[in-house]
């Protein structure tokens, strides 16, 4: 399933519990690991990119230099787990650019990566870097939560569903892995609630409006499921009601979810407020890994 695993990072502690988890899913799929650090010059110090060349070839040949002592170490590491492991270096003027570039060069098929790093001078990843790279990836990303038990322990998998494309694209990527972890699927479902005017006299949610709605719900998705169902996996359902990103992470916590599985919804303009009310507020809030899936039809 995964034979490119990409690992972007600049040495902080997030990074570094990424790349714990990015070698053991290489050594999970058996598939080739690369390494990334981006050199983005202005992260340095911003009057160096007006310096100009030669100058400009120099300080890079410098930085790499010096960060490459600290790649060696982590390539021994990951041989001692006999993961296939390579490292590299791209120069670039922004980080998520830097990232996004390499991992189309190399046909990666998955991004493994923290949401945040360090301060002052190794500052590389914002949490605006992760988003950028879910939103324009052309290959699955996986971006670490706050916490996790064990890396690539997926025991059981939430996959919210919208009945969309990006829906189907999550669900076959959920399933696999589940198939390949034996983790059971949860399905989620979330009827968003509707925004009631201050001057309403109801508090009722929308189940009470429709008695039927909460069982055609759950029809629905146990269809949506067993249309894509693979030997050997459980699944259970969920139907919700409520804002989906705040029931995603709830249920995620409520049972002993390992891994969020979810489709991104777009680029820009209103597919990107899609992807900004739902999937990035998941980013911001979940504590377990969350694997991103972009729509087949999604080009960047």
């Amino acid at each position: 399933m995964f034979q490119k695993i990409l690992h972007p990072t600049d040495f902080s502690d997030v990074a570094m519990r990424a790349f714990e988890q990015a070698v053991v899913l290489a050594g999970q799929y058996k598939a080739e690991l690369r390494v990334v650090h981006a050199i983005t010059l202005n992260q340095y110090n911003p009057a160096i990119a007006r310096r100009g060349m030669p100058m400009l070839e120099e300080i890079y040949e410098s930085i790499e230099k010096e960060l490459g002592r600290e790649l060696e170490g982590m390539v021994e590491g990951a041989d001692a787990n006999e993961v296939p492991f390579e490292w590299v270096f791209h120069r670039g003027i922004n980080a998520s650019e830097a990232i996004l570039e390499e991992a189309e060069k190399w046909s990666a098929d998955l991004v493994v990566m923290g949401t945040h790093g360090n301060a002052g001078l190794r500052h590389f990843f914002l949490g605006s870097v992760a988003e950028q790279v879910v939103r324009y990836s052309l290959c699955p990303v996986m971006v670490l939560g706050r916490k996790e038990d064990i890396p690539g322990k997926f025991e059981n998998i939430l996959l919210p569903v919208d009945f969309s494309e990006t829906s189907n694209a999550a669900a076959d990527v959920a399933l696999d892995v589940a198939q390949n972890h034996g983790a059971t699927v949860h399905a989620l479902h979330v009827f968003e609630s509707p925004a009631l005017p201050p001057y309403s006299f109801t508090q009722e949610d929308i189940f009470a409006w429709d008695p039927q709605l909460r069982q055609r719900g759950e029809k629905a998705l146990a269809d949506f499921v067993k249309k894509r169902l693979k030997d050997g996996i459980t699944t259970v359902t969920h139907v919700k009601e409520g804002r989906p990103s705040r029931q995603i992470v709830a249920l995620s916590k409520q049972q002993p979810i390992d891994l969020i599985v979810m489709g991104t919804k777009g680029v820009s303009g209103i597919d990107h407020l899609l992807l900004g009310s739902v999937t990035e507020k998941v980013l911001r809030k979940a504590q377990v890994p969350v694997l991103t899936v972009r729509s087949p039809s999604k080009t960047r």
